[in-house]
């Protein structure tokens, strides 16, 4: 059982027998690990020669995709939203070894981040789209051997745009309404 570089993942076993004995050989299950390929026959009879059965596995790699939709409008999807994701180690800090990633949502409002290995990831959005308020939380996802390829949805509110102190349309529209109460 080894890797593709050929790292032993356990120890190799042995089984023995007599020469046309049945002998029979599985694959074993790793959490970050799938088989990629078989080498030798995994079952058959036992013969005057070694048999070897090598099983080569590959590490589980899983994607995120986020879609950005405005939250009062979910058809309308949202270009311009700067997404960055990290990796967290099993403490929770943040994992030195894993590069961050940064990705800018499209005109389909969708950004994914691709050739995440096994383990739990943080999804922050950096720059909210123009017009729109910041996400306030991150978002937390595992990618598991089960769980590889994670779509979720964000969604953003439009910021509330409040007139300016002394702004002159603003002011004519209180000196208007003030006249006319008069």
């Amino acid at each position: 059982h080894v890797d593709e570089k050929g790292n032993n993942l356990i120890e190799p076993e042995t089984i023995e027998g007599k020469v046309g004995d049945e002998y029979k050989t599985q694959a074993k299950e790793f959490e970050e690990y799938e088989v990629k390929e078989i080498i030798g026959n995994e079952q058959g009879q036992m013969t005057t020669e070694q048999i070897t059965v090598t099983y080569v596995y590959k590490k589980v790699v899983g994607s995120v995709e986020i879609t950005k939709v405005d939250k009062n409008d979910n058809s309308k999807v949202i270009e311009g939203a700067v997404f960055k994701i990290e990796k967290i180690d099993t403490s929770g800090n943040i994992d030195t070894e894993f590069e961050a990633k940064e990705l800018t949502t499209g005109e389909d409002g969708k950004v994914k981040f691709e050739g995440l290995e096994v383990g739990r990831y943080r999804v922050t959005e950096i720059k909210a789209p123009e017009g729109y308020e910041l996400l306030e939380n991150s978002l937390e996802v595992d990618i598991t051997k089960d769980n590889r390829d994670v779509k979720l949805t964000a969604e953003n509110e439009l910021k509330l745009v409040l007139p300016e102190t002394g702004d002159i349309n603003y002011t004519s529209v209180i000196i208007f309404i003030g006249i006319i109460i008069m």
